[in-house]
């Protein structure tokens, strides 16, 4: 029997264009957060998942560093979703599970073509017979990577983990026991400067998209006590057209997933909704409107036994505290 007293202190940073949450607690489980906060960035900080002003977001990091002792404990981050890819890909049965990385590497530009010159990739083997492996590929851009990476550095911080915020949300979801995660489904993120739809398969993520929502960022005002609430101060008729646009997108990507991708055997049964953009209710309603014949699940708050109330855009923070032991 393993007894452990002191579990450490996890740090988690969701990083995104527009804010850096932050969540920090003991353990794995939504019992254990003690902190939720959101740090708004001044816009063009961060533009696509590019940092554009390196030095404004190392002072942020650094002043994040100092309020919440970020150097005690275990640092978890995940990247703004524009810089992620989600491949499947085949290989030969015969390969051995230590040499799966070499061999995806001599294959890049042959069997294997990624929209980046420099991938960093992980994967995960969905099932082995005898015919072949079937693997999902998590990919960044190396060169992104590491600008996130040398601002850790130079604040004397070192990730231990860094994630893909869609991945989080299912966690979160898979660890409540409160939604059905068999099937096909898809979660959609709607934040001021896109929409991350994934679609996935019982656990498995098999199709990511950022869908960009072009507004004008300085109709956008961060406001609240703290700081710690997004406004929009421009057209509703603007962001409508816009979401109409996004819709018919996100309408033709669940097509493609079920008549390309699954050859038509079987498409996206439900939809669990969520982000943080302030007009949220109103994509609710025009998404529902636009979409027929689909189960559309708008995730609500959730309170811990100790009493914190988690709000849904904080899932995808949570759902990364939650992740298990770094072996």
């Amino acid at each position: 029997m393993d007894i452990v007293l002191n579990k450490p202190t996890r740090h988690v940073l969701v990083i995104h264009d527009h804010v850096i949450r932050y969540v920090k607690g003991r353990g794995s489980t939504l019992d254990e957060l003690k902190v939720v906060r959101d740090r708004y960035l001044p816009p063009g900080t961060i533009e696509n998942g590019v940092i554009k002003e390196s030095e404004t977001l190392l002072a942020i990091l650094g002043e994040m560093k100092r309020e919440y002792r970020l150097q005690k404990g275990d640092l978890y981050i995940t990247l703004p979703n524009e810089t992620n890819l989600i491949r499947r890909h085949q290989i030969p049965a015969e390969i051995p599970e230590e040499e799966i990385r070499g061999y995806i590497f001599d294959q890049l530009g042959n069997d294997l073509h990624l929209p980046m010159d420099d991938p960093l990739f992980d994967h995960c083997i969905m099932d082995d017979n005898d015919a072949e492996k079937d693997l999902l590929l998590f990919v960044s851009s190396q060169d992104v990577v590491d600008a996130y990476l040398r601002l850790f550095f130079d604040l004397k911080l070192n990730p231990e983990v860094i994630d893909f915020s869609t991945i989080c949300i299912e966690r979160f979801l898979e660890n409540q026991n409160a939604h059905d995660l068999t099937g096909h489904y898809a979660i959609i993120s709607c934040f001021p400067n896109d929409l991350v739809v994934t679609i996935f398969h019982h656990q498995y993520p098999l199709i990511t998209r950022s869908i960009p929502t072009e507004l004008n960022k300085e109709e956008w005002q961060v406001v609240g006590t703290d700081s710690d609430q997004l406004r929009w101060g421009g057209s509703i008729e603007d962001l409508n057209d816009l979401w109409l646009d996004n819709i018919a997108e996100i309408d033709r990507l669940l097509s493609f997933y079920q008549f390309n991708y699954r050859k038509g055997e079987g498409g996206v049964e439900r939809i669990f909704l969520t982000g943080d953009h302030p007009q949220l209710t109103h994509f609710e309603k025009l998404f529902k409107k636009q979409i027929d014949g689909m189960t559309i699940n708008r995730l609500d708050a959730v309170m811990g036994k100790k009493g914190m109330m988690v709000e849904p855009h904080f899932f995808e923070a949570a759902g990364l505290m939650m992740k298990g032991e770094v072996k």
